[in-house]
């Protein structure tokens, strides 16, 4: 009966280096976002990365160790 109350779940946790990026790689990285989640619309993206430009920060994670588990049964 247990597996009658078991969660299906996937996780991961990462260890690394975190630095913060500007100009181009900041660039980069914000039009990356919108490329992948509103491809249609990266010319009202850009804008609106110009306008909030100021007011954002991005970060690289540079992974040193990686670990995850599942059930998916």
């Amino acid at each position: 009966m247990p597996e009658m109350f078991g969660t299906l779940y996937e996780s991961v946790i990462l260890c690394g280096k975190v630095e913060e990026v500007f100009e181009a790689q900041k660039q980069s990285g914000l039009e990356g976002i919108i490329a992948k989640y509103s491809p249609d619309f990266m010319t009202p993206g850009r804008e609106y990365i110009e306008k909030l430009w100021d007011r954002t920060r991005v970060f690289r994670i540079t992974i040193t160790d990686l670990s995850g588990k599942a059930r998916r049964e």
